[in-house]
């Protein structure tokens, strides 16, 4: 491995160019690397087959990107057309939002939709109740928690794409945790991609979409974690045009008052998830992998399959149920279905 120069880039994340022989193969390709931070947490970069400068240039500039939309995306920014601003105007008249994350917003609805209410785009002041962003000092009474979970229903936001407007309701409160990484993978990879680099992968967060057939025609491979209670890992893939999400009880543990709690809550009781150590989704596109992984984490298996039916294209998924001290149970839905793409 040779290191390239590395400089910051952009606002939120120092970046580590580095030029990569996988050593698969004797014809598989070069792959030029790009780590920085997104979201507060590692972002990789990844193109296969283009010449070194052409590559360090269409990687650079699609971290940049990515990074100008997490600043849009922040519940508390001050960016102009952003979800800041929404906030701020709740209860208010219609803001104009940017393109990018009005698209972003109204995908985020149909998902609060099918799950019904459980994961949406709604849930700032649970998040803020638990402690998300924020350290919370004690737990959330039961009146604020029914306050904020009224809050977080999917009819408090309209999202008028025709003119480039959305609303907020009165008392309500935006944060797209669970949307965001996958979001900005696929602004990522759309960025390699209008740069020349049809064979890439970008993962952010735990989320991670890949374009063309790799470094030497398998795919993308990927290794999943050894979650809590497995003494292995869950699974080996190979992603080819193909998204993966891993959400799990450690990625963000909420911890007040000497608990600690997983990161996901059930919009509709205002209460973090119990019983699911992960959830690993499979599908087109990072967004929809990332919003699919953390609304069955919420839903939990059961209740999960009853909707995955009328998905199109349909996802693999994997529960690993339990509790971080017990040896889990796994429960999939067309899991073999990814593994024999």
């Amino acid at each position: 491995m040779k290191a390239a120069s590395a400089r910051a880039v952009g606002l939120l994340s120092a970046a580590t160019l580095c030029w990569l022989s996988p050593g698969l193969s004797a014809a598989a390709l070069p792959v030029s690397v790009l780590e920085g931070t997104l979201l507060d947490r590692p972002a990789r970069l990844e193109v296969a087959g283009l010449e070194a400068e052409a590559a360090e240039a269409a990687l650079r500039s699609a971290l940049a990107e990515a990074e100008g939309a997490a600043l849009l995306a922040e519940p508390g920014g001050d960016a102009g057309s952003g979800l800041g601003r929404l906030n701020a105007a709740a209860g208010g008249a219609a803001q104009t939002v940017d393109a990018r994350l009005l698209d972003l917003l109204a995908r985020t609805l149909d998902f609060c939709r099918w799950s019904d209410g459980a994961h949406g785009p709604l849930g700032g002041h649970l998040y803020l109740l638990w402690g998300l962003r924020e350290p919370a000092a004690s737990l959330p009474a039961a009146s604020q928690l029914e306050s904020a979970t009224r809050s977080a229903a999917c009819s408090g936001l309209q999202v008028d794409r025709e003119h480039g407007l959305a609303k907020l309701a009165a008392g309500s409160r935006l944060d797209l945790w669970g949307f965001t990484a996958g979001w900005l993978a696929d602004g990522a990879l759309a960025s390699l991609r209008a740069a020349g680099a049809a064979n890439a992968r970008v993962a952010v967060a735990g989320v991670q979409r890949a374009a063309g057939p790799g470094p030497d025609g398998r795919g993308w491979r990927v290794t999943l974690p050894v979650f809590p209670g497995l003494t292995q890992p869950l699974d080996e893939l190979w992603l080819r045009d193909q998204a993966l999400a891993v959400r799990q009880r450690q990625d963000r543990p909420l911890r007040i008052a000497g608990e600690a709690f997983a990161p996901y809550i059930d919009q509709r009781s205002g209460r973090p998830v119990e019983g699911v150590v992960a959830v690993v989704a499979a599908t087109e596109t990072a967004l929809d992998a990332e919003a699919l992984a953390t609304a069955l984490f919420v839903l939990g298996s059961r209740a999960g399959e009853m909707r995955l039916g009328v998905l199109r294209p349909a996802p693999s998924v994997t529960w690993v149920l339990g509790s971080a001290n017990s040896v889990p149970l796994l429960s999939q839905y067309r899991w073999s279905a990814l593994k024999t793409r």
